[in-house]
């Protein structure tokens, strides 16, 4: 009994998101009215930002509109989830913002909150990143503090990976903002 309780309490506490009012929500192949907007195709669709549990591992990619899966790189290979997906949503898009940085200055950039969106290993951090590639605004991982440093975005089974010239995911952060959990609805 205490377990449910325990559970129940947990999912409402989740439910509620954070103060900063960005959140990951379940994703079945329907983009949430605030499903966050993170970069165009080359027919000007949006593309979204997705996170995939994978083989133990949470790796955020690029979702596509009218499309159920997360595409994502993982090993060198485009890699592909449609269950155990995330969609990455906020009440407060205005909040956030592209930074160009690159490997050797993406955790000097300040004033700003960079979050970590997922995880590989433990020596590892991950947040969202995006870069031109294909002809298109792609969404990936940002992978800091291992021997593979670089984004690493996916288009149709090709995979593009860059250590420079390439924007990662903030958020417009006061002196009070610490680093938030991340949050499922």
């Amino acid at each position: 009994m205490f377990l449910i309780a325990l559970v129940v309490v947990s999912n409402i506490f989740l439910a509620q998101g954070n103060t900063l009012g960005f959140y990951w929500r379940d994703f079945d192949g329907t983009i949430p009215e605030d499903a966050f907007v993170a970069g165009t195709t080359r027919f000007n669709k949006p593309i979204y930002i997705g996170q995939a549990l994978y083989s133990g591992m949470l790796i955020p990619g690029t979702i596509y509109q009218n499309d159920k899966t997360v595409y994502f790189e993982y090993g060198g290979w485009e890699r592909q989830e449609t269950e155990n997906v995330k969609i990455f949503c906020t009440d407060a898009p205005d909040q956030f913002e592209w930074m160009r940085t690159d490997t050797n200055h993406i955790t000097a950039v300040s004033k700003k909150l960079i979050f970590k969106a997922g995880f590989e290993s433990s020596s590892t951090s991950i947040y969202i990143g995006r870069t031109r590639a294909y002809g298109e605004v792609l969404v990936g991982k940002v992978v800091s503090g291992g021997r593979s440093d670089g984004i690493y975005v996916v288009r149709k089974g090709n995979v593009k990976s860059s250590t420079n010239n390439f924007e990662v995911l903030s958020y417009k952060q006061t002196d009070e903002v610490q680093q938030p959990s991340i949050i499922v609805r």
